[in-house]
């Protein structure tokens, strides 16, 4: 069953690549730009989550810091008015709370550095998407050139020829750095 799974893949690939292949280079720049364009919104949608998520935990250790403190208090209270069982459970339940604190702890760390290393993916994705509108403008310009007659027309040829070269090894640079960024995002998204 995996090796038909496998084959089965392979030929889309194959196809998919021949259809790629097949595509005009403007028609081409412009889904990677429509596709990098989705994939910021989904990055600025993970970065909103993440930062909000990150406050609500704040939030919850800074109550469970206060709830710490006031059975401090109750054991202090306790131990004055001779109630020293009193004062070793409200102790018992300060101590609960340190732990649980500990780990909350621990756990914003984890929420900080994933939410750094979005912030980094959302700052790459936005320099592809950069890069990718300067290629089509790019080419726009040299296909409004390319209609105007030249004198050295043999010249003009030669560098478009090695320009299109160029901006086809750039833009599969691209689909493979808008793959390789997609999978991120998803693979985070299921690790939630």
């Amino acid at each position: 069953m995996s090796i038909l799974n496998r084959t089965k893949n392979i030929i889309k690939a194959q196809l998919a690549d021949f259809e790629f292949s097949q595509k005009d280079p403007a028609i081409v720049i412009e889904q990677n730009l429509n596709d990098l364009k989705i994939f910021e919104n989904q990055l600025k949608n993970s970065l909103a989550a993440m930062t909000a998520k990150l406050k609500l935990h704040e939030k919850h250790l800074k109550m469970m810091e206060e709830e710490q403190a006031i059975w401090l208090v109750r054991a202090e209270k306790a131990v004055g008015a001779g109630r020293d069982d009193l004062a070793r459970q409200a102790l018992l339940q300060k101590k609960s709370l340190e732990e649980e604190i500990s780990k909350g702890k621990e756990l914003r760390q984890q929420i900080l550095t994933e939410l750094e290393l979005l912030e980094k993916e959302w700052q790459d994705c936005q320099l592809n998407c950069t890069k990718t509108q300067n290629q089509v403008l790019l080419y726009k310009h040299q296909q409004a050139t390319a209609l105007h007659p030249l004198k050295n027309e043999g010249l003009q040829n030669s560098r478009s020829l090695e320009m299109e070269f160029t901006k086809y090894h750039e833009e599969t640079e691209n689909n493979a750095e808008i793959s390789a960024l997609k999978n991120k995002l998803n693979n985070k998204n299921e690790e939630k």
